[in-house]
């Protein structure tokens, strides 16, 4: 009985290698990218600075990127696994949509009188 265990394992161990050794010629590298246009760039870069604060959890397997160009907020993950990617991106989403809705919400204007 032993032995069959041992033999099950090994056969597992090789199987797992196989999977992981076809994911990386498949997907070695997975990406994605999007555009946020805001009324101005000052704006924009507000929204940038706010969430350049959280950084990646795991910057070996993900990697972010943004810059301003105008009013447009242009955003870029690059990372070695779908989930990393799925978690990375959907939690950066939510900070998006919250940092986009308070813009909304108090106006430039709220934004101007605060710094003046």
């Amino acid at each position: 009985m032993a032995a069959t265990a041992t033999a099950t394992r090994t056969e597992l161990e090789n199987v797992v290698s196989t999977i992981d050794e076809a994911k990386a010629k498949v997907d070695p590298e997975l990406t994605c990218s999007m555009q946020v246009e805001y009324p101005s760039e000052e704006l924009a870069r507000i929204v940038m600075v706010t969430l350049s604060v959280d950084a990646e959890l795991q910057p070996d397997k993900v990697a972010r990127t943004m810059e301003v160009r105008g009013g447009r907020l242009s955003i870029s993950f690059r990372a070695t696994d779908a989930r990393f990617l799925r978690a990375s991106f959907s939690s950066f989403m939510d900070m998006l949509v919250l940092a986009t809705r308070t813009i909304e919400e108090f106006g430039p204007s709220s934004i101007h009188a605060a710094s003046a």
